[in-house]
């Protein structure tokens, strides 16, 4: 194992989290600007693992606290929620419980606001994925699936998803929702 450290995430890991980010969720997930703008919100909260040996962040996990969700989501929308808006770790890094570790602090940090977690996963496939698996054996439990969610908003963005390819991504949307 390499030396690592658990550390909340500042504005100084948002180039080794792009590169992160691209490499698992495709081209153009975030760019600095966005990453500036969400990790400035009043209500952001995240962690970052850095390599020790080599000064990189190897795994992001960020969110927002109080957050109420989209209004197309099923989710009660006079609820505040924690809000996991991403998990990524670097693949070279993958496999290591690394992603576990930081979903297990996210979870912690929620826990003492008394407020009950989402996220959404992209799903191409009937599979479950990695992610899926951590967030059921964590507590989690689906929420509900929206196809082709992205769709618009990747053709929009420009964005290529890992999963489809050029936009327009395809993929289907499922939110999880732990209590």
């Amino acid at each position: 194992m390499f030396n690592f450290q658990l550390v909340p995430f500042s504005t100084h890991h948002i180039s080794d989290s792009l590169v992160i980010f691209n490499q698992e969720f495709g081209q153009g997930y975030f760019d600095f600007n966005q990453m500036k703008s969400i990790s400035s919100h009043k209500n952001f909260f995240g962690y970052s693992i850095v390599n020790q040996d080599r000064g990189r962040v190897v795994g992001i996990c960020i969110g927002y606290h109080s957050f109420l969700p989209e209004a197309n989501f099923t989710l009660p929308l006079n609820k505040k929620y924690v809000y996991l808006k991403s998990i990524a770790i670097n693949s070279e890094y993958q496999g290591k419980g690394l992603g576990k570790l930081l979903l297990d602090k996210f979870i912690a940090s929620a826990d003492v606001l008394k407020q009950a977690i989402y996220t959404t996963v992209w799903v191409k496939e009937e599979n479950t994925s990695v992610f899926e698996k951590m967030l059921l054996k964590s507590d989690f439990m689906m929420h509900s699936e929206y196809q082709n969610f992205w769709k618009e908003k990747s053709v929009i963005e420009k964005f290529e998803c890992k999963k489809c390819g050029n936009p327009p991504c395809t993929c289907t949307m499922r939110v999880y929702l732990k209590k």
